[in-house]
């Protein structure tokens, strides 16, 4: 009978040395990758907060700056026209809502202060990240004999904020698109200067 040979030493299989290096090996890949997602998902949280600040900031910027609903209004209650001059409060929906983008829109002169207003908080902010919004909602007075005195809610949207990771590119997210951030705040009194008053 012949007896065969195996090619390994004997006892080969059985031995335990290096074992710990081995799964040392397996186990701190996993580890590290998963510590620098947990970095990456903290510098997530970090831009969310930075960029939150930057449309506070917008948004603080905005209502106390000349907004493109003062102009010429007019409407018709119970028959009898409304016009500017008379100093009453404008029904709901008499006034158009506003949206100000980079595109550049009528009245929304102010639109590129209050972006770089935000752009402090996070420079990576472009116009085309930023949405402003007036909304008329009854507050204030239309026809006021000093100027339109309206005080919309001013809404300031960033969104489609890029952020580029580092360790999550192992997960294959390597860029993902933030989600909209928006503040909404009360226009405040934009005339200039009180009535009558020159300067």
């Amino acid at each position: 009978m012949t007896r065969i040979v195996p090619p390994w030493p004997v006892g080969f299989v059985w031995r335990e040395d290096g074992a710990t290096a081995v799964e040392f090996a397996l186990l701190s890949a996993f580890f590290i990758s998963f510590v620098l997602a947990v970095i990456d998902l903290g510098r997530i949280a970090w831009t969310l907060n930075v960029d939150e600040a930057a449309t506070r900031e917008g948004a603080r910027y905005a209502i106390v700056r000349p907004g493109p609903l003062n102009g010429d209004f007019s409407w018709t209650v119970a028959g009898n026209t409304l016009a500017d001059g008379n100093g009453q409060t404008a029904p709901m929906g008499v006034v158009p809502t506003q949206t100000c983008t980079s595109g550049g829109s009528p009245g929304c002169d102010q639109f590129d202060l209050i972006v770089a207003q935000m752009q402090r908080y996070d420079p990576r902010i472009q116009d085309n990240n930023v949405e402003i919004v007036y909304q008329h909602v009854g507050l204030g007075v239309i026809g006021n004999p000093c100027g339109n005195d309206i005080e919309p809610l001013v809404t300031v949207r960033l969104r489609n904020m890029a952020f580029h990771a580092g360790a999550l590119q192992i997960f294959h997210l390597g860029t993902l698109t933030l989600p909209t951030v928006s503040t909404t705040l009360v226009g405040e009194n934009q005339q200039a200067q009180p009535c009558g008053r020159q300067s």
